[in-house]
């Protein structure tokens, strides 16, 4: 035994896919002082799939590869599972993580012996027309046995919405957006011009690219009619479709293509090994797929500074946030006057859009966030069932560490007041956790007009690493239920039944992600939620709170994490890690004199979430329990000695 935790992926195919790419990111990117790595897929390279990604992954460091040699149809798991018994059996694994096929045979093994098992889901399954009746059992199937595995790890929101809305139930469903390797993806003109060349296209003529296999999901059709307008519009524009699939359905697109009279216009180059050659060559790149989970050629195009347009599917609006533009199912005119815009952008903007389309990258969908949150989802579910190595020796925290927070952060809120404090924020070099109001309802909170530009803003402070929170859903209190903390005595989500809850929070997270913003924690207003809300949270996604009553951040047995929200205004401590928390009225008379004045002193132990996050890595010890007791308590007593509504 290596001492090492021992992790088991199992996959289709190391083909030239999305869901294999973000494998064999994951694979290279696990601790390899932490993690031995074993990958299994169900079909040999060659066999009904190209294996363009074995060579890469098999030169990992570290890592084993194997292959089942399945065969096609449902007699290959007949010979395909005894292999699969025999590889855990011999490499027993501490967790086994499957994609696509590989997730039911992996529970059948995870159940018989007892091993955690992690689906991971690739896709949003929003549009079920595409799928043949195969497929559509499995999706039944995945759906029936999903309550059977220990975690779900969805890469969309808009996946874990979807399959939850069919029913799909685990103990812990997490989204965890994929991650980008920006480094190899990185704006090259060289590159572009060699490929360009490689192709036959003329040097300056505007390319406009669809990545992805020959599949109905993709629809095709509507890339080549959307080229067909261009092509009235921009004659000189050349189209490639880069990616194969069955030679019967390749046929009928170059047939339509002809009868679209553009033809000698459209590439087919097959599956291309160098992506960002490809990506360099493209003056825009178009998805006009009806169904994707977390578009990978989205994030892959805008890292090399390529603009996209695309239909709304997955998280692509989430991915492309304000670079590119969204524009309806199979609406080809829509989506070609889009891109007939981004053709005809001066040079000085589209080269400000490159820029802008690479930066929402680097700062947003990192590979290091995929690996640190899939890491710790992984740690989380086998820590019941199987003694871990130990881990590395965390350094020792000396002294207090210190957050900031702001509540009621919406469009309508004191701007001039605010903007003072953004500006006392940035000159520090602070973190803060800003806990934005998705649809503000509230008038107390509606002191100005709303600002155009907010949810921008909004997304600028989260490039800087400012995490956001997600501050309820309206600012709407419904009744007057303390919930768990029992501090405040109003709420917009305590004492609500699952359903509800969770509805509202899909509303309120569906605004972030139409607006390009990931809820980084949860932030109750009034501190006023319960159980049923720490649930639902978790069915979102959202693991971690900030609000509570310990001295540090903890993890709890349900997996969330928490940072305690402790205070009301800065002051130094004797040790443990503080949240203060402001609002609107905190500033009224010298209150902003007072705040710069306390946060130059304190400034050097402030830390971001992300931070503080790290250090959640215990369950909530005696004194964290009593403190938090003893707060409700006093609490409690507050709430009782106030006057009822109506008496004296």
């Amino acid at each position: 035994m290596s001492g090492k935790i021992r992790v088991l992926f199992l996959i289709n195919s190391l083909a030239a896919g999305g869901a294999e790419r973000q494998l064999s990111i994951l694979a290279r990117g696990l601790d390899p002082e932490r993690f031995e790595v074993h990958v299994a897929v169900l079909y040999d390279p060659g066999y009904h799939n190209g294996g363009e990604l074995w060579p890469d992954v098999a030169a990992i460091p570290g890592i084993s590869l194997h292959s089942l040699h399945k065969r096609k149809g449902p007699l290959g798991y007949l010979m395909a599972l005894p292999r699969l018994l025999a590889l855990v059996l011999r490499t027993r694994p501490h967790v086994l993580h499957g994609y696509m096929q590989g997730n039911p045979p992996l529970l059948l093994i995870g159940r018989l012996l007892g091993t955690p098992v992690v689906w991971g889901i690739r896709r949003s399954s929003s549009d079920l027309s595409k799928l043949g009746r195969r497929d559509l059992r499995f999706l039944r199937l995945t759906v029936q046995l999903s309550r059977y595995t220990d975690l779900i790890i969805f890469n969309s929101g808009t996946g874990s919405r979807n399959y939850q809305a069919m029913g799909m139930r685990a103990p812990r469903m997490l989204v965890i957006p994929n991650g980008f390797d920006v480094a190899r993806f990185a704006p090259d003109p060289s590159k572009g011009a060699a490929q360009r060349k490689a192709w036959g296209v003329p040097e300056g003529a505007p390319l406009v690219g669809i990545v992805g296999r020959l599949d109905p999901v993709k629809d095709h059709p509507t890339f080549l009619r959307m080229a067909s307008l261009l092509r009235q519009a921009h004659p000189e524009a050349w189209f490639v479709c880069a990616g194969d699939g069955s030679a019967t359905y390749r046929e009928s697109l170059q047939a339509l293509a002809a009868s679209l009279g553009i033809a000698d216009r459209v590439l087919w180059p097959g599956v291309c090994l160098d992506m960002p050659s490809v990506y360099n060559a493209l003056s825009l790149l178009a998805l006009t797929s009806t169904d994707e989970g977390f578009p990978n050629v989205l994030g892959e195009a805008m890292a090399c500074g390529v603009p996209c347009v695309s239909t709304p599917a997955g998280d692509a609006a989430l991915l492309t946030g304000e670079t590119g533009f969204i524009r309806g199912f199979a609406d080809e005119a829509a989506l070609a006057g889009a891109a007939s815009a981004l053709l005809t952008e001066p040079p000085e903007a589209r080269s400000a859009r490159a820029e802008e389309c690479r930066g929402r990258i680097t700062t947003t969908f990192s590979i290091e966030a995929l690996v640190r949150k899939t890491e710790q989802a992984m740690l989380d579910v086998i820590q019941k069932d199987a003694p871990l190595p130990a881990p590395p020796a965390a350094p020792s925290l000396k002294g207090p560490r210190y957050l900031l927070r702001f509540d009621d952060i919406c469009p309508t809120m004191d701007w001039k007041v605010w903007n003072a404090i953004e500006e006392i924020l940035v000159a520090q070099g602070v973190k803060p956790i800003l806990a934005v109001v998705p649809d503000n309802c509230d008038p107390k909170l509606m002191v100005d007009p709303p600002a155009p530009d907010f949810w921008e803003r909004v997304r600028t402070w989260q490039s800087r690493g400012w995490a956001i929170g997600l501050h309820g859903y309206q600012h709407r209190y419904v009744n007057r239920d303390p919930g768990i903390l029992r501090i405040g005595k109003k709420s917009e989500f305590a004492g609500l039944d699952y359903d509800e809850q969770h509805e509202k929070l899909r509303l309120g997270l569906e605004i972030f992600e139409r607006e390009g913003v990931r809820a980084d924690a949860w932030v109750a207003p009034s501190h006023s939620f319960d159980w049923t809300t720490v649930d639902a949270l978790a069915a979102h996604g959202v693991r971690t709170i900030s609000d509570g009553l310990a001295f540090r951040p903890y993890r709890d047995a349900r997996g969330t994490t928490w940072v305690p929200q402790q205070s009301a205004m800065m002051r130094a401590m004797p040790w443990g890690v503080w949240t203060f928390c402001y609002h609107r009225l905190d500033f009224v008379g010298d209150g902003l004199e007072t705040f710069k004045r306390r946060l130059a002193r304190l400034a050097p132990r402030m830390i971001s979430l992300a931070e503080a996050e790290a250090l959640a890595t215990h369950a909530p010890s005696a004194p964290d329990k009593l403190v938090g007791l003893m707060r409700r308590t006093v609490s409690g007593a507050r709430n009782l000695a106030r006057p009822r509504a109506g008496g004296a």
